[in-house]
């Protein structure tokens, strides 16, 4: 590629991700990220094969089960202890965001990375970014521009400035706590529990080292979402009749830590790309719980993107690299939005053995 260069606006899974791909095949590259330091952010993910393969993809050789908790099944109950689902896994890996983060990071060269710098926007000339601009004032010039900024990507509304998006219907309150006699009850097993009614679930996944991440999801049109700051006092009142593992984990919770997850429903933009510049992860294809491919398709579109940009000897070829990305991931997440979409519909409706159960968060 030359002299050409990558910046990346977020440093999440999908950027951090990215940029090591970039570093790995001797791509220069610059991450811009919002935050003035990386902290134990968020709780945790499911990483599935593909998001493995992803990995590998990317030049990134750890072991996942060496940063988490292997998974080799996905049980779901009713609150009465019957079993309603169980199937096997292949794969999977529950890990916390920030250990997986910190293993990405560690093999990025020194200088790739820049903290506390707030993307503003671009400068363009036509359909080509010139420059990423700061909120120092500060501009940045590259060859190729990525936005992984999260659900509310300021780079989208650069890409697609009229693309709408509304809440989800189903919310999510999770945590992570220190739970090891939960967490050797549950061994291997990524275990939910659902409300007969429907439109409410807890879900608890062994995440290593004695800790349990667990969510609870809920109908926001029959349960009000609570107020900041009183995430605990909504589970006590609707969990009440819950198993005692549910019940464990959750009195074993620091009340300040469970975080409110309002989910958003958005289809992706007409076009993942403008020019030069392309979104990947939640800044393109935010996703809805029980996909269980957020973390994971953002590793895949980090790899192909990889892939194409390390191709690129012009900046003729940026711009056609970018509508390849586009080509190839587009449909796909079309079809993991709608995917998404469906196992909510169902996930509000009352367990019947006519409902197909959603298994994953």
């Amino acid at each position: 590629m030359g002299s050409l260069n990558t910046a990346i606006i977020g440093g999440g899974v999908a950027g951090l991700g990215l940029a090591r791909g970039l570093a790995h095949r001797g791509i220069p590259v610059t991450l811009f990220e919002r935050s003035e330091a990386y902290g134990e952010r968020g709780f945790g993910f499911i990483l599935l094969a593909n998001g493995w393969l992803a990995l590998r993809g990317l030049g990134i050789e750890f072991d996942p089960r060496e940063l988490g908790q292997s998974l080799d099944r996905a049980v779901i109950r009713a609150i009465d202890g019957s079993v309603l689902k169980d199937e096997a896994l292949d794969g999977a890996v529950a890990v916390s965001r920030f250990d997986l983060l910190s293993s990405i990071m560690h093999g990025l060269p020194s200088g790739v990375v820049e903290l506390g710098r707030d993307f503003m926007g671009f400068q363009w000339d036509g359909q080509r970014a010139v420059a990423a601009r700061f909120d120092d004032g500060s501009t940045f010039e590259a060859s190729a521009y990525v936005g992984s900024d999260g659900v509310r990507s300021r780079c989208r509304e650069c890409v697609a400035p009229s693309h709408a998006w509304q809440a989800g219907r189903v919310k999510e309150i999770v945590s992570s706590v220190s739970a090891p006699a939960v967490a050797a009850e549950l061994g291997t097993t990524f275990r939910k529990v659902m409300h007969p009614g429907g439109g409410l679930a807890v879900g608890l996944v062994p995440a290593g080292r004695g800790r349990v991440i667990w969510f609870v999801q809920f109908d926001a049109q029959r349960f009000q979402p609570p107020a900041l700051g009183q995430a605990m006092d909504f589970i006590r009142e609707h969990l009440a009749g819950f198993p005692a593992d549910v019940q464990a984990v959750i009195e074993a919770t620091d009340p300040a830590t469970p975080h409110v997850w309002h989910t958003v429903d958005m289809d992706p933009p007409p076009s993942m790309v403008r020019g030069n510049v392309a979104l990947i992860g939640d800044a393109a294809h935010p996703l809805l719980p029980f996909t269980s491919q957020g973390a994971n398709s953002a590793l895949e579109d980090a790899v192909l993107l990889a892939d194409l940009i390390a191709r690129c000897r012009s900046q003729g070829d940026v711009a056609l690299a970018m509508r390849s990305f586009n080509a190839v991931r587009h449909p796909l997440m079309v079809q993991y939005v709608e995917g998404g979409r469906a196992i909510a519909r169902r996930f509000v409706e009352p367990i019947d053995g006519a409902v197909p159960l959603p298994l994953l968060t």
